[in-house]
């Protein structure tokens, strides 16, 4: 490697710059990927409530990572079922895992 180049060349070097999402493009990101709905407004209400996906801010604008936008909707989406009935409302079991 070079020793005349500094930690920040290097780091330019080695891995490709993110392109960070404002709100409105984040949602618009998640709901064409994913499919499911995703507005700006959700999205800054899950950043004070909780249960969104991670973000940064810059400055006061918030932004986010593709990749965490993806960990966050993959995390959301249930496992494959075939009907209604497959998967049991958790509301139904006792804490002992009977039902009742």
């Amino acid at each position: 490697m070079d020793s005349s180049l500094g930690l920040h060349e290097l780091v330019e070097k080695v891995q490709a710059p993110i392109r960070f999402l404002r709100r409105a493009e984040a949602a618009n990101y998640v709901e064409t990927h994913y499919g499911f709905p995703c507005s700006r407004q959700w999205l800054a209400k899950l950043a004070v409530v909780g249960g969104g996906p991670l973000y940064r801010k810059a400055g006061r604008t918030p932004i986010y990572a593709p990749s965490d936008l993806d960990r966050w909707a993959m995390d959301r989406i249930g496992a494959p079922q075939r009907s209604t009935s497959d998967v049991q409302s958790i509301s139904s079991k006792s804490p002992d895992g009977d039902e009742g």
